[in-house]
């Protein structure tokens, strides 16, 4: 069995558009550069005797007081911490009970005292209280993609002002090959598709060979972001910068556009760009080739917090200063370019994870990336080129740190 986790794409979006949508156009250059810096709040899973062991945090998020629930994707556990860092215990653990978890990759405030588990396989959302009582579970309804298709599954279920917006994968089976298509929806609170943005049809077939054409496997519909008042940001082109924000059923409300100049790759960064995708197998993977763009893409990634819209893209995270963990543009709900922010605190890209709370505090994952691959001992892993080998992995110490802002 091959499975693959792919980078953020898109393919056509549906042609709803309302009369006369503004377009907003913003210069190339930030009108303010701002560094933020950040201390150290708490820390945890170093200590030796504590109650708690931290497998792979993959996800985090805080509630009305300020306590911190981590999703523990290899042991699937949801630790519960106070704001000044106290074990709390756990809202969750591993099972197929009521409010129990198994195969969650994800997590998000369903409501102001229910947290909502994105559940892989069925696909669907646990749904569990603050404080670890149950509420109910729910299952995924998508549409059907093909005639032939076999399953469906979400991931990165957003949940904001009681608006879901989750994308997806669709697999058929065609003459003993599996192919795949990517599709990014809308649900209601019953996790029924609403609305679609649109497919994209992935050109990456499990055979005897894989082949990655970066170009032909951007999909319109993969790099979004979930707003205020149900406003859907989406990134449609590759090179291009733009954001369409659209209802969630679809209509267009405005375009954001920039001056861009795309930055051309060395063969170094060509390579790099790789690591996006990676591959993994219970038997022996096949050889896999890549074709990859000159340029970076316009726009990297995206995220909607408290009220403003955060952009990252390679030109303005490359050569950071010594200390600096980031730096994004920043947009307000209108689609004005506010700043260029840069946020200084420790981190280490190749290793580090990090999630951005809702309150301005970030919760960094020291040596994720460690610890990982140490989580598929038995699986053969293809990062780009490299082959993970967990048994070549120096000692490590999974730690989750939580910062917050100093001065802005």
């Amino acid at each position: 069995m091959y499975s693959v986790l792919r980078p953020l794409a898109l393919c056509l979006v549906a042609s709803v558009a309302m009369a006369d949508a503004p377009i907003i156009t913003n210069p190339r250059e930030a009108p303010v550069q701002r560094t933020v810096h950040y201390d150290e709040v708490w820390r945890a899973g170093a200590d030796d005797e504590a109650e708690y062991i931290f497998g792979v945090i993959g996800d985090a998020e805080t509630d009305a007081e300020g306590n911190i629930y981590l999703l523990d994707t290899q042991q699937y556990i949801v630790f519960k911490f106070s704001a000044d860092g106290e074990y709390l215990g756990t809202v969750s653990r591993k099972g197929e009970g009521p409010g129990e978890i198994n195969m969650c990759f994800g997590m998000n405030r369903w409501d102001g005292d229910v947290l909502a588990l994105d559940k892989a396989v069925p696909s669907g959302v646990v749904l569990v209280k603050n404080d670890g009582t149950p509420d109910r579970n729910l299952k995924f309804t998508f549409e059907s993609r093909s005639e032939n298709q076999r399953f469906a599954f979400a991931h990165g279920l957003r949940i904001r002002d009681g608006h879901l917006v989750t994308s997806g994968q669709a697999s058929r089976l065609e003459n003993g090959l599996r192919y795949t298509t990517h599709f990014t929806v809308t649900l209601n609170r019953e996790l029924e598709e609403v609305y679609s943005f649109g497919n994209h049809e992935s050109e990456v077939v499990f055979a005897d060979e894989v082949n990655v054409d970066e170009a032909k496997e951007f999909n319109p519909v993969g790099n979004w972001a979930l707003g205020r008042e149900g406003e859907v940001y989406l990134a449609p082109r590759r090179d291009a910068w733009v954001i369409e924000v659209r209802r969630t059923t679809g209509e267009l409300l405005r375009t954001i556009r920039r001056e861009f100049e795309p930055h051309r790759r060395t063969k170094e960064e060509r390579e790099q760009a790789k690591s996006r995708w990676t591959f993994s197998s219970d038997g022996t993977l096949p050889p896999i080739h890549y074709r990859m763009c000159d340029t970076d893409p316009a726009i990297d990634r995206m995220a909607f917090l408290g009220d403003e819209l955060r952009v990252w893209g390679s030109r303005i995270e490359k050569d950071l200063p010594e200390g600096t963990a980031t730096r994004f543009d920043v947009l307000d709900r209108t689609g004005r370019l506010v700043e260029e922010r840069s946020l200084a605190f420790p981190y280490e890209p190749a290793e580090d994870g990090l999630h951005y709370l809702e309150d301005g505090r970030v919760v960094r994952v020291k040596a994720f990336t460690s610890a990982n691959a140490a989580s598929n001992v038995g699986w053969n892993v293809q990062n780009g080129e490299e082959k993970e080998d967990a048994s070549n992995l120096d000692d490590f110490i999974l730690e989750v740190i939580v910062y917050r802002p100093v001065d802005g």
